[in-house]
């Protein structure tokens, strides 16, 4: 075997089912509607400023959980 040689990285993948608390926070901001610029809001409690890329993304992912809570409820 030469030194040389990498050895084969280990693969593992990572399960959590821990969400960090400002996530949760940025989530309640999207799906509560409270303010039209979430963004500025949301720096002001001291998140930080996500791109605009993320936040479509973000008022995407909020539309699905809105509506699946609402055909949680209305079924």
């Amino acid at each position: 075997m030469s030194v040389f040689r990498r050895k084969k990285k280990d693969e593992f993948e990572v399960d959590t089912k821990e969400v960090p608390l400002s996530t949760v926070y940025r989530w309640y901001l999207y799906d509560t509607e409270l303010v039209e610029n979430v963004n500025d809001l949301a720096e002001m409690v001291g998140l930080s400023r996500i791109s605009e890329e993320g936040e479509s993304k973000e008022e995407e992912d909020s539309k699905a959980r809105v509506a699946a809570i609402a055909l949680y409820f209305l079924s």
